[in-house]
């Protein structure tokens, strides 16, 4: 009923989320559970170049409180509250352009980092420097592979890892 902003949304405007398969798994799990839930990788509706995206759905039931039982929460449902991430946008303007030259990122769905599984960035072959952790993001579980090229070894004393870790801390905080 609502998209926010309007402009460059505009396909997605009316779309029904339950009437894709996908989408409505993850509908339902958020409102069987309570919680936020995050979908795997999926292509907007809205988008032209297929770019890779996440949505976001929070369950609203009206009240103050979540329901406690199954049953109370699917009867009082009211709606969702839906955020759409495009990956590699939020990525980029966040912590991809404060990067050191020779750093890389790239994240992948789930702890398996074939290349189907990957939700942004590129790897650098035989990278001297490699740092693998795994986050929850709202209910699914990213990896994170953090790389540093000779590039980025040359110069480790204004500590960019630390700095790009950070943000990439407080871009989940803030989601």
């Amino acid at each position: 009923y609502f998209v926010a902003p309007y402009e460059g949304n505009v396909p997605a405007f009316g779309f029904d989320l339950a009437s894709h398969p996908v989408r409505l798994k993850f509908l339902h799990e958020s409102r069987d559970t309570g919680k936020s839930i995050a979908t795997d990788k999926i292509y907007l509706v809205q988008e032209q170049h297929q770019n890779v995206g996440v949505l976001v759905f929070s369950p609203f039931y009206g009240v103050g409180d979540v329901p406690k039982t199954l049953a109370e929460r699917r009867e009082k449902l009211k709606g969702f509250i839906l955020g759409v991430y495009r990956v590699e946008d939020m990525i980029n303007k966040m912590i991809i352009s404060r990067l050191k030259e020779g750093m890389s990122l790239t994240i992948y769905q789930g702890d398996d980092t074939d290349a189907k599984n990957k939700l942004f960035g590129g790897l650098i072959e035989n990278p001297p420097l490699q740092v693998r952790q795994q986050i929850e993001f709202f209910g699914r579980l990213w990896t994170i592979l953090w790389q540093g090229s000779f590039d980025f070894n040359k110069d480790l004393k204004d500590n960019y890892a630390v700095w790009a870790s950070a943000g990439v801390l407080v871009l989940f905080i803030f989601i």
